[in-house]
């Protein structure tokens, strides 16, 4: 075990310099058909958004309960957005947001909470 440990050690570093503009976050939550798994969600919300400024979607939170219906699921999301070359103004976010709502209720039937 400790032989495995030290060749761990031994690996490469890799680092990423420090983004030079900041990020803006965003939470999302939706109501989904049961069927439907996370990876096809965040699968959807990077396709919609063509600017590459979705840099990073996180899940954090599925309910379940009498009160979403028979068959549903509500899932949350925490959406992270940056440019590489400059500071985003609030409307490219939202514009990226709302085209990600529209992807989402149109290829997955998903409302919004």
């Amino acid at each position: 075990m400790m032989g495995e440990l030290q060749a761990l050690a031994r690996g490469t570093k890799r680092y990423q310099p420090i983004p030079a503009f900041p990020e803006v976050e965003r939470d999302l939550a939706l109501i989904v058909d049961e069927a439907i798994e996370i990876a096809d969600v965040e699968k959807t919300m990077r396709d919609a958004e063509q600017k590459n400024l979705l840099k990073q979607v996180t899940w954090f939170d599925t309910f379940r309960g009498e009160a979403l219906g028979k068959g549903k699921k509500a899932l949350a999301f925490h959406l992270v957005f940056r440019a590489e070359e400059r500071t985003l103004a609030s409307e490219e976010v939202d514009g990226a947001m709302e085209a990600i709502r529209a992807a989402l209720t149109k290829h997955l039937q998903a409302a919004f909470r």
